[in-house]
């Protein structure tokens, strides 16, 4: 489903079904699958590979196994975001960065194990990348947080940057 551009109506158009749905409920769908949360839909791993299909999954094992791996994600465009949660609190579905289009800037896998394990990746044309997600020290790996222009990782490296150039402002 695409976003459709939205259609500048002058005085005295007809307005058919097809311009409706296009403007309106198309776009409505849009945004609810791209930006609300709807429900979980479950998803079942297969070879390592799930599917997107909305923002927000919860992913089983492949034929019920206890813990299973996660190597790609299909589907999405640039700027995509994904919440990943395991479909139970018997299931554990490990993340595997680097083993396909998941790609995870602490550089390791991560396992979403047990209530409230959920990871959060960003689709950016080619990865599938972690924004955030649980740790294996009990923190989280992949987060960042700005601090005065600075990008702090949890391991404290620092990495410098222009906010405006960073957030594409234009120096405004």
């Amino acid at each position: 489903m695409n976003w459709n551009i939205p259609k500048t109506w002058i005085p005295g158009a007809v307005l058919s079904g097809i311009d409706l749905n296009a403007q309106v409920r198309d776009n409505l769908n849009f945004l609810k699958t791209k930006i609300a949360l709807e429900d979980a839909e479950e998803l079942t791993i297969a070879d390592g590979v799930i599917e997107k299909t909305q923002a927000h999954h919860m992913v089983d094992t492949e034929a019920d196994a206890g813990t299973d791996d996660l190597i790609s994600i299909n589907g999405g465009n640039e700027g995509d975001i994904i919440l990943l949660r395991p479909a139970g609190p018997t299931r554990a579905i490990v993340l595997k960065h680097g083993a396909s289009n998941i790609w995870n800037p602490a550089l390791v896998d991560i396992a979403l194990n047990g209530p409230g394990a959920y990871a959060m990746l960003i689709f950016d044309g080619v990865n599938w990348c972690v924004l955030g997600g649980p740790g294996g020290g009990g923190g989280l790996v992949g987060v960042f947080t700005i601090d005065g222009g600075a990008v702090v990782d949890p391991n404290n490296a620092v990495l410098s940057f222009d906010l405006n150039t960073f957030l594409d402002l234009g120096g405004a």
